[in-house]
């Protein structure tokens, strides 16, 4: 092989071609970085002539800011961040960029807390890929920096391992979400899933002067305030307080510590064989709207018997029944004056399905955005009939003038004329009733017992301030809506009834029927007729 290197004609060793070769490959991969940085900068001459590039550096972080994620992805701010170097140097400056982000590795976690400075912060905890430990140890010097921290993670151990060491105070901790996500495993359903609490997180105690928003989710309460705080939102789910397990006592002294509370929700279980000692001081919640409590009924009744809440305050109650007998509203307290978004329910609101019950109940007769409270009661087999449930309002249900009477629907599901008689009469000064989605089985019952006179049989105690209508059912109504029923012949003989009936001596001066099956044309005549001018008929969608 013959080469020019050396002289002509000289043959060379392997060596002298290697050699070469790596000169010449070394000469031109220099030529080549020198090329390409020409062309950066050529490049970047050409970005910096565009008109976009005369912007101020401030116009272009304000842009940049809609980038930024508060739910802790990073994706957008990278991605601009790269688009030039130009746009780089500005990102790279914005340290509000960068203060909020997922935990996940340590290079990442170690760039955004350079890049973040001195900005508060706001971190994201899943299931990192690095060791936890090790993260923990980057940003426990940052504690006093963080603004939100929001952590759901499956094992103890995560938990455990970042907040052990966030010992320092945290005055500018603003949000703190804590939540042991259990939907890859199976728990026993008794279970209080908690863990070791770290009476040093944050020097001891919670942040009360900045703390606005606190979620724990299946893990232990860890620890409280050391005195008034200015919390708002609060959220417990299947936890435990500092003491180790649900304890309505340490829950009420928690509370009590948050005066400016406007957003409570408490989702628990009991603890088999806790028993909470009698007396429980009330704690007073002035500017609370909305209060969600889903918890076992004794538990309820211990929570709302501790309670003082303000007559606007929203209210979701959710319970299970569980144990045979047992069921309708005792757990509500007996005395519930200081709960008084029970008081002056003028419209009200039943969901009747045959293991479900749900009570909404608003302060005006007419449909509003939020009712002042929902009452929503799961009944296992072998509960309390279903009449418990239909009587012994938590409520003055003199006071209701309009009901709307959602279902039963389904076929299997039959109310008594007994239970609907009871239902009926709860409510002597009713004005309006709308009836949907009930089947035609018990609209055929509603009407009937609307149309009967009293029955001596039940021991009904009727008003008799009518004479013209004697011992009849809601002798005041003036509105009458059906809609999304079944009828058939054996149900328009009794509704018939009613049209006739009270347009002779009783209030009723209208009738509105939509979508229901069954009834004709010749069905809505005959009602005309027998309204005698002073019923109104009105039919939607309806049988020609």
């Amino acid at each position: 092989m013959r080469t020019g290197v050396g002289t002509a004609m000289q043959p060379q060793s392997a060596d002298d071609v290697r050699r070469y070769v790596a000169n010449e490959a070394q000469s031109r991969l220099q030529a080549l970085e020198q090329l390409t940085n020409e062309l950066v900068s050529l490049r970047r001459l050409h970005n910096s002539v565009a008109p976009i590039q005369r912007l101020p550096p401030e116009v272009f972080c304000a842009i940049f800011e809609h980038l930024r994620d508060e739910t802790g992805v990073i994706t957008e701010v990278l991605n601009v961040s790269h688009v030039c170097q130009h746009w780089r140097d500005i990102a790279l400056q914005a340290a509000k960029l960068w203060s909020a982000f997922y935990i996940n590795s340590v290079e990442m976690t170690k760039a955004f807390l350079e890049r973040s400075r001195s900005h508060p912060l706001t971190l994201f905890l899943t299931e990192p890929r690095d060791h936890v430990g090790r993260i923990a140890k980057l940003i426990a010097p940052h504690v006093g920096r963080l603004r939100v921290l929001r952590i759901c993670a499956s094992e103890d151990k995560t938990i455990i391992r970042l907040l052990d060491r966030f010992v320092s105070e945290a005055p500018q901790l603003e949000e703190l979400v804590i939540e042991k996500d259990f939907r890859h495993r199976v728990i026993a359903i008794n279970r209080v899933p908690i863990f070791t609490s770290l009476p040093r997180l944050f020097g001891g105690s919670l942040p009360r002067t900045s703390l606005r928003t606190l979620k724990v989710r299946n893990v232990s309460l860890l620890t409280s305030f050391s005195g008034p705080s200015i919390l708002v939102n609060f959220e417990m789910h299947q936890c435990s307080m500092p003491d180790g397990r649900f304890s309505v006592r340490s829950l009420l002294k928690f509370l009590h510590n948050c005066p400016l509370l406007e957003s409570v929700c408490i989702a628990s279980m009991s603890v088999p064989g806790a028993e909470v000692p009698p007396g429980l001081p009330i704690v007073n919640l002035p500017r609370l709207q909305v209060l969600n409590i889903i918890s076992a009924p004794d538990d309820i009744l211990r929570i709302l018997s501790g309670l003082s809440i303000p007559r606007t305050a929203h209210v979701h109650l959710e319970t299970l029944y569980t144990q045979p007998g047992a069921g309708g509203y005792d757990f509500i307290p007996t005395d519930h004056t200081h709960l008084p978004f029970f008081a002056g329910v003028k419209r009200l609101e039943l969901f009747i399905e045959k293991h479900r019950i749900i009570l909404r109940g608003y302060h005006t007769a007419e449909a509003q955005v939020e009712c002042a409270f929902e009452i929503k009661i799961l009944m296992l087999l072998g509960m309390a009939p279903l009449p418990a449930y239909l009587a012994n309002w938590p409520f003055n249900r003199l006071e209701v003038k309009s009901l709307v009477i959602v279902g039963p629907r389904a076929t299997r599901t039959e109310l008594a004329r007994e239970t609907m008689y009871h239902l009926m009469a709860q409510f002597p000064l009713l004005k309006s009733l709308r009836v949907v989605a009930m089947n035609a089985i018990n609209a055929q019952t509603l009407f009937q017992v609307l149309r009967a006179d009293g029955d001596p049989a039940l021991d009904i105690d009727m008003p008799e301030d009518d004479p013209n209508v004697p011992n009849t059912l809601c002798r005041r109504l003036e509105s009458l809506e059906l809609c999304d029923l079944t009828v058939d012949e054996e149900a328009k003989g009794p509704l018939l009834e009613i049209v006739a009936k009270r347009a002779k001596g009783g209030t009723l001066r209208e009738v509105d029927l939509s979508l229901v099956e069954g009834w004709t044309q010749e069905d809505t005549q005959d009602a005309i007729e027998r309204g005698e001018g002073v019923v109104v008929i009105n039919v939607d969608d309806c049988e020609e």
